[in-house]
């Protein structure tokens, strides 16, 4: 049984709105700046601006194994600590177990998001869009088209008028792969 989120729980009309209400993202460009405690993730946390008093950050992951494996995490520590929506591109299946959930239905493959339901708990879902085998692999190639996704889905909005792109210039090599090649 998943760990139950009592402020979200005790908050859930609160919650509701932090995820509705529009959030801008002022950053034209997200790259990669911080090394996780994993030395295979890469993260970035982008700030944004909504007219609600808590703050909120967009953190975006990648795996330097595997360019498809990324993450995007909307935060609000002012609120709670655990994450408020996350969008995993690939990994694991995620099972939700909740009875009321009908069974067939508890089995979400990725990609797919995490949110909360009115009783804290955390539950995996796709988006009509993600339920097209299409999609989820162009989504998976395109970390781009992932946080176009996510925005979407949580009501985050780029402050001009061209989407934020995302730059990843690590290698899955830990070397220049070019080092000792003479090129005619």
């Amino acid at each position: 049984m998943s760990k139950i989120n009592t402020k979200i729980k005790e908050n859930f009309d609160t919650y509701k709105q932090l995820l509705s209400e529009k959030k801008v993202l002022n950053v034209k460009q997200i790259s990669f700046d911080k090394q996780k405690s994993n030395k295979n993730w890469i993260e970035n946390d982008s700030q944004l601006n909504s007219n609600h008093a808590i703050k909120f950050l967009l953190n975006t992951q990648q795996s330097k194994l595997d360019m498809k494996d990324y993450k995007f995490r909307l935060v609000a520590t002012d609120f709670c600590e655990q994450a408020l929506a996350r969008f995993d591109a690939d990994g694991a299946t995620h099972h939700n177990k909740d009875s009321q959930i009908p069974l067939s239905n508890r089995k979400i493959e990725a990609p797919h998001f995490h949110r909360f339901d009115k009783n804290g708990k955390e539950i995996a879902y796709k988006t009509t869009f993600l339920e097209i085998k299409d999609n989820c692999i162009e989504l998976q190639k395109n970390i781009s088209i992932g946080l176009n996704h996510f925005c979407n889905e949580f009501n985050i909005q780029p402050n001009q008028e061209k989407q934020t792109e995302i730059v990843s210039n690590h290698s899955i090599f830990p070397f220049d792969i070019h080092d000792g090649v003479n090129f005619i």
